[in-house]
């Protein structure tokens, strides 16, 4: 008897729990309600971007898009907070904080430690 309520109770369980919800990305902005948006980057415009930020010198050898640069819409709010420490030994640590979605927490920090051979100049 017990295990024919216990198989009844965990096929209710398997109905009642086992329900699909479709996920979906937003696709405005709530901050800026007036023009829609998605929080879908391009990946160039980005790296260009966080190169700008640091200060860093370009490689001649990659050829990065003329419109990747901080202002670009494409990147525009979605990496700030852009910070350097020098560490012993020619070492700099770099951060950034990258938004990835329009919810309060949808950060992530990303982090680039590299040797130097001076201020903002690292190493290839």
């Amino acid at each position: 008897m017990r295990c024919f309520i216990a198989s009844i109770l965990f096929l209710a369980l398997l109905v009642v729990g086992c329900s699909h919800d479709e996920l979906t990305q937003p696709t405005q902005n709530p901050l800026d309600q007036s023009t829609p948006q998605t929080v879908d980057s391009d990946a160039t415009a980005a790296a260009a971007a966080i190169v700008q930020l640091s200060g860093w010198e370009l490689d001649p050898e990659v050829a990065l898009p003329e419109s990747a640069t901080v202002s670009d819409p494409k990147c525009l709010g979605f990496i700030t907070d852009p910070t350097r420490e020098e560490l012993p030994g020619n070492v700099a640590h770099y951060s950034y904080r990258m938004r990835v979605g329009w919810g309060p927490h949808d950060f992530i920090k990303l982090h680039r430690v590299v040797k130097e051979r001076r201020p903002y100049r690292p190493i290839r």
